[in-house]
């Protein structure tokens, strides 16, 4: 139960501590901004209207006045110095607690000497007040403050008559500050653990969304771009040619035979076949900075853009082809591509799919030949 009072189920400072300390810097650059504002209207008072104070305790005001503005200067250096890193660091976190532990101080101190005047003690719960309700600050460590402070300020309070009551009525705001401080906290706690599970699933979302965009893209038994990427990219590479007035070259490739291999050997065979001719796509696609399709069936595109060397990309591909080996059984059995080509600057900039329709006819003139010569060979 006791632990509870402290932590609750959701107590997990170590995850939470770089957005605490975040929204603490934030908030201490308000307060010491205020503060120094209102001590140094106080100060120039002490100089101006000096019989508005206790003329006994003049010194001591001023000195009271001159140290929490010297402090809130500083904490404002310190701020400014973690806007600039915004990182998470041990020393800032010691800093928020040891700032608000001397603002403790410096509020009992002052009070003592109201309280030696007055018996007021407007300054100190003032203080307890904003800071309870202004920080976030684990409750277990900012109960300690509180009991170091009120120790201190319960011995060092002057006799009266009334000293008693002074001592009980600022203890029980004190534990209702710090109910207060508590609450805060484990409201902060509550966001920050909802921001961190919505992040989670922005992320769960946005990997899962980034995967379909890749399925949706790439053809599932090669891995490579299908014919819908084809649709896109195509079209963008047209439009970068025609206005810088480059090369755009396109490759239609067939795998000779492909039916006749797929009826012999299996469809097992036929799909190792195809996966091995898309990795040497791929790689050539790398190795000269362009995009590898599979276009259907037993069909594959390459785009390249401003290619200059059309013709030691046909060769080094041709090399690559020919040392695919496909082993079925006691035999490794060797394929061919044939390849249409088209290597011109786009005329127009709205004819993307002329380029496909002469590379296409270049193919259908390759394969032909291809026909041709292996019939003139059996005659």
């Amino acid at each position: 139960m006791i632990k509870q009072l402290f932590y609750k189920d959701s107590y997990e400072y170590g995850k939470f501590k770089e957005s605490i300390l975040k929204d603490n810097m934030k908030r201490i650059r308000m307060f010491s901004l205020v503060i120094m504002i209102l001590e140094a209207g106080f100060l120039m008072g002490t100089f101006l209207v000096p019989h508005m104070f206790a003329q006994d305790q003049l010194i001591h005001y001023r000195s009271h006045y001159i140290f929490l503005l010297v402090g809130t200067i500083i904490m404002l250096f310190l701020c400014f110095k973690y806007n600039k890193r915004k990182k998470y660091h041990v020393i800032y976190e010691i800093m928020v607690y040891l700032s608000t532990t001397i603002c403790l101080l410096w509020g009992s101190s002052i009070t003592i000497i109201d309280v030696s005047i007055n018996n007021t003690t407007t300054v100190y719960l003032t203080f307890v007040f904003i800071l309870s309700a202004a920080l976030i600050i684990r409750p277990d460590i900012y109960l300690l403050m509180l009991l170091i402070v009120q120790s201190l300020f319960v011995v060092c309070l002057p006799e009266s008559s009334q000293v008693a009551a002074v001592q009980v009525n600022t203890s029980i705001f004190l534990l209702f500050a710090w109910f207060v401080s508590r609450y805060q906290y484990f409201t902060h706690f509550e966001k920050y653990r909802n921001e961190l599970i919505i992040n989670d699933k922005g992320d769960i979302l946005e990997r899962q969304n980034a995967e379909l965009v890749r399925l949706m893209m790439t053809d599932h038994l090669t891995g490579i771009y299908n014919r819908y990427s084809l649709d896109d990219i195509l079209s963008k590479k047209w439009i970068e040619a025609y206005v810088h007035k480059s090369y755009l070259t396109v490759m239609m490739l067939d795998i000779d035979l492909f039916k006749k291999f797929n009826d012999t050997y299996g469809h097992i065979k036929g799909d190792e076949c195809l996966m091995k001719v898309s990795r040497v796509l791929t790689d050539i696609s790398v190795q000269y900075d362009g995009y590898a399709f599979r276009y259907g069936g037993d069909e594959f595109c390459l785009i390249f853009s401003d290619l200059r060397y059309k013709d030691v990309v046909l060769e080094e591909l041709n090399r690559q082809i020919k040392a695919i080996e496909v082993q079925v059984a006691d035999m490794r059995v060797s394929i061919e591509l044939s390849i249409g080509v088209f290597h011109e600057v786009p005329k127009e900039s709205k004819n993307e799919w002329q380029c496909m329709d002469l590379a296409d006819k270049d193919l259908y003139v390759k394969k032909s030949l291809r026909r041709r010569r292996f019939t003139d060979e059996l005659i």
